[in-house]
């Protein structure tokens, strides 16, 4: 590393000294009002803001969803689904909630069927059903309104 005399200006691959200014000190000139710093993302101004302003967690989008009417546990399970894959079964719902297969569950996804929420496909076996999550309102509830697990899918896709 070279050293520097007064007056010279360092070198682009040589680190910054301790006298230099950082975006985050306060001696450091702020950024116009509404501009983007110059490492900002193209797109940065681009995204909707929300409403509370903080980033969608996990947390914020349980507690949306259970603004929407449904237990924390179920709006646990439903932000699970709609960001990994939306679609599920009963049996992962029972898993997922360390309950045993029966009323609840099969009421819990008789519900989200009759709400429009979730479209039931039939798998394999002749009992066995598969269900999509595509209602609109609860993807835009967790701040995916845009997903490709909202989209229509064929029956055999789902399966895989």
């Amino acid at each position: 590393m070279r050293q520097h005399h007064e007056g010279s200006v360092p070198s682009q691959l040589e680190p910054l000294s301790t006298s230099s200014r950082c975006a985050g000190s306060p001696s450091a000139p702020a950024e116009p009002a509404g501009q983007p710093g110059p490492r900002a993302s193209p797109r940065a101004g681009l995204r909707r803001a929300q409403s509370s302003g903080a980033p969608f967690t996990f947390e914020g989008r349980v507690e949306a969803l259970k603004g929407e009417g449904f237990t924390e546990r179920r709006a646990a399970f439903l932000v699970t689904v709609m960001l990994h894959a939306g679609v599920c079964m009963v049996r992962q719902y029972c898993a997922f909630a360390g309950i045993a297969h029966g009323h609840n569950a099969r009421e819990f996804f008789a519900r989200l069927v009759e709400r429009r929420i979730a479209m039931p496909y039939a798998a394999m076996h002749a009992r066995a059903r598969l269900y999509h999550i595509h209602h609109r309102r609860l993807y835009t509830a967790i701040g995916e309104p845009h997903s490709r697990f909202r989209k229509p899918l064929p029956a055999g896709r789902a399966m895989e």
